[in-house]
C-alpha cells in the first residue's frame, strides 16, 4: 500500500519525497485522506515563497464534514503547489501517493522523517 521509493513520513499522515532537483515533494498519506471521510471540497495548499515549520498546519483540506490540517514535514520554504487540485480537488483523495501531491519546498533537513516501515507500525496500530 505505500510507494517503493524513498519516502518519508511523518506521524501527522504526510509523505515527503525528494525530486531530482533537490525539492521536496510533499502529500498526504491515504491514511489521512480517510479521515477526511467525505467529499473533498477545498484543497488550500500553503501559498509560494511562504516558510514552514515542520509538525505546523501548513495547509488544509476542506470536505463538506470537516477541514483537515495537512502538517509540513520539515521546514523550508514552498517553491510549487500543485495547482491541478484548485480544479479538481477530489484528485486528492483519488490518487494521494501521485496525482494528489500538495505543494514542493525546499527542506533544511529530512533526517526527522520516519521510514516506511515505522509509519506502517503507526497506522497498524490504529
Amino acid at each position: 500500500m505505500i510507494p517503493d521509493d524513498a519516502r518519508g513520513y511523518t506521524p501527522d499522515h504526510v509523505w515527503a519525497r525528494r525530486e531530482p532537483d533537490g525539492t521536496v515533494r510533499v502529500g498526504a498519506t491515504p491514511w489521512l485522506v480517510t479521515r477526511a471521510n467525505a467529499v473533498v471540497t477545498a484543497v488550500r495548499p500553503p501559498p509560494v515563497g511562504v516558510r514552514l515549520y515542520a509538525a505546523v498546519a501548513a495547509g488544509e483540506v476542506e470536505t463538506n464534514k470537516s477541514v483537515v490540517d495537512v502538517f509540513a514535514p520539515c521546514n523550508g520554504v514552498v517553491t510549487a503547489v500543485n495547482e491541478a487540485l484548485r480544479g479538481d480537488p477530489s484528485r486528492w483523495r483519488e490518487d494521494p501517493w501521485c496525482e494528489g501531491w500538495l505543494w514542493c519546498m525546499t527542506a533544511d533537513s529530512t533526517a526527522a522523517l520516519w521510514s516506511a516501515a515505522r509509519y506502517l507500525g503507526l497506522v497498524e496500530r490504529r
